[in-house]
This record gives structure tokens, C-alpha cells and sequence, in this order.
């Protein structure tokens, strides 16, 4: 008899074959529960906590860390601020500094549209 696997955020029984696995734990896999709410906030955490990790890394070598859609930092050599010529005073459509090139084309973005961390896709 198979072992039964419960929703981390829920407590209920999942089938693991259609269920989220994420950080060793599963969740239900569908948006109209608030467990994929749960699944959405651990990887934009994760998302975040690597960007944090990544930012220190790249201004202690003093190089650019604005990220370029599909290709990574720029890693130029940038200011204090971080970012290199070309991207420092890049705006976001709000008016802060972007950080990032958008990754996709949605509704009001297309590729590349400079973008801020509260702004990420």
C-alpha cells in the first residue's frame, strides 16, 4: 500500500501525481485553494532571498547587478549603487530604480520593460 501525502498548507490528503512538490513538501496544485497562495510566497521568498545573496555578492566585486532577461547580470563595473552607467537611473514604470529587464510579454510589459523588485513578473 502506497504512503498518502498531505497538503503541507492545508493538511489534506494530495495526489501526489497532481499536486505541487516544492522544498520537500506537497501542496495542492490548483489557483482557486489557498495552498498554491502558500506555494506562491515560499518561491517568491526564495526568489528574493537569492537576488538579496546574489546583490551583495556582485557589489563587494563592485560590478553591475542589474538582471538581464535570460542572460543573467550585466556584472559591468557599477558605482555604489550598484548598477554600471547604463542602467543606474533606469526607471521603473513607477519611478523607482529598476533592478531587472522584464522576462515576458503580458498585458502592459513587453521583454525587457525596465522593472523594480516590487514590480517583479
Amino acid at each position: 500500500m502506497k504512503e498518502k501525502k498531505y497538503c503541507a498548507a492545508c493538511g489534506e490528503e494530495v495526489d501526489p501525481h497532481a499536486s505541487c512538490y516544492y522544498s520537500g513538501q506537497y501542496y495542492h496544485n490548483n489557483n482557486t485553494t489557498a495552498c498554491s497562495a502558500v506555494v506562491d510566497a515560499l518561491v517568491k521568498e526564495d526568489i528574493d532571498s537569492y537576488r538579496r545573496r546574489r546583490r551583495a555578492e556582485l557589489m563587494a566585486k563592485n560590478q553591475c547587478f542589474y538582471g538581464i532577461p535570460y542572460s543573467g547580470e550585466c556584472c559591468e563595473p557599477a558605482d555604489e549603487s550598484g548598477f554600471c552607467k547604463e542602467h543606474k537611473g533606469l526607471k521603473c514604470r513607477c519611478g523607482r530604480q529598476a533592478t531587472h529587464g522584464s522576462s515576458e510579454t503580458t498585458t502592459g510589459f513587453v521583454m525587457g520593460d525596465p522593472l523594480c523588485d516590487e514590480h517583479s513578473q
